[in-house]
């Protein structure tokens, strides 16, 4: 598959926002090309938010530890 050159500068300025090289930046590449070759772009921003939401309770959740108040309305 063919990445183009915007997706490339993307994926370098997305690296360089997180502090931290992309552990799949091939696939996320290939995914950005495809969401908007195929005009999903609205789709790819979605599971984007999702994934974010999930690490970011993740990490609260470990933060606070089970025995916190509102870990078990995390966990359901």
């Amino acid at each position: 598959m063919t990445i183009r050159p915007e997706v490339t500068s993307f994926i370098e300025q997305l690296e360089q926002y997180s502090k931290r090289e992309l552990l799949h930046r091939t696939e996320l590449a290939q995914l950005t090309e495809l969401a908007w070759l195929s005009g999903k772009t609205a789709l790819l921003e979605d599971a984007a938010f999702h994934a974010k939401f999930i690490t970011r309770s993740l990490d609260i959740m470990r933060r606070i530890g089970k025995d916190a108040d509102g870990y078990a309305k995390m966990e359901g």
